[in-house]
């Protein structure tokens, strides 16, 4: 059974959205470079297939319970595609990841090779920039709470996810890509393009929807405190932003949350992890997985 399967599992903070919207926008030409992206799961205004995600379970804590009526559809409906590469891509694959379900999900596809595509993040970057966006989407958790839910649930332990998606997708079948948003030369798009083996110079010469604005430290510990007080969260986090974003004598850049010693902590509980991939992967016998 010929046919390659995609799988862009994340992570998510390493420009997920804008990957999608891409997707989205081109979608017609890249299908007409013999691509595929699976109807399964699929969002009506997106590429993302996170319904597909969370019908396997992913995203789910302690519940590895799934949707067989979709595992049927997914596997009816890649069987019999030959010669073409299929596109799945959600950030949810790589949340409450467990054996079980990734056994299920292997199954549905049914003996097509599966490329499982994952970017990494440089850990402390990525919870500050989780961080905000949970606080604005309701969170009432400290910085330190979520750190600790982050460990727990192994969303950043990135030697773990690639070790258990390597136990079900065979050795060789991940992909592991590096997200380093500090560099101006690199873009996400255009290096998952490369990884696909599509032809994107053109369309990214044309693709302006990659802005997805973040709250700043200050504004998220706003919200974060606003979360927990009030019934009207948002329109009273958008008032005192409003009236702080007016006044030049705050200056929201000196706030931060995570402090040095929280960022080295964090960075010392992954930093094995992260050499033997730097080792493994990349070659890099300093063990250096981020700059």
């Amino acid at each position: 059974m010929s046919g390659t399967v995609f799988l862009h599992i994340g992570a998510g903070k390493t420009g997920t959205s804008s990957l999608q919207r891409f997707l989205k926008h081109f979608q017609t030409e890249i299908e007409a470079q013999g691509f595929y992206f699976v109807k399964t799961g699929l969002g009506l205004e997106t590429v993302a297939h996170h319904q597909l995600a969370l019908s396997f379970g992913f995203t789910r804590k302690d519940d590895d319970r799934f949707c067989e009526d979709t595992s049927l559809s997914l596997t009816a409906e890649v069987e019999n595609i030959d010669d073409t590469k299929i596109i799945i891509s959600s950030e949810n694959f790589h949340s409450h990841v467990t054996h079980t379900k990734l056994r299920n999900l292997h199954k549905a596809f049914k003996g097509k090779q599966v490329k499982v595509i994952l970017y990494a993040r440089r850990q402390d970057e990525w919870v500050d920039s989780a961080f905000r966006q949970l606080c604005e989407g309701g969170n009432t958790h400290s910085i330190n709470e979520i750190v600790e839910k982050v460990k727990y649930n192994r969303l950043i332990d990135y030697h773990w996810q690639v070790r258990v998606w390597e136990q079900h997708f065979g050795l060789g079948n991940v992909v592991l890509r590096l997200y380093p948003n500090k560099s101006a030369e690199f873009d996400v798009i255009d290096d998952f393009a490369q990884v696909l083996g599509l032809n994107a110079r053109s369309m990214l010469e044309r693709f302006n929807d990659r802005h997805n604005p973040s709250l700043s430290p200050a504004e998220a510990e706003i919200f974060r405190i606003v979360n927990c007080v009030s019934s009207k969260k948002r329109e009273v986090c958008m008032a005192i932003l409003t009236i702080l974003r007016e006044d030049e004598t705050v200056d929201p850049s000196k706030f931060h949350f995570i402090s040095e010693q929280m960022r080295v902590e964090l960075m010392e509980y992954y930093e094995r992890g992260n050499a033997l991939l730097a080792q493994e992967y990349f070659q890099r016998e300093d063990g250096k997985l981020f700059d």
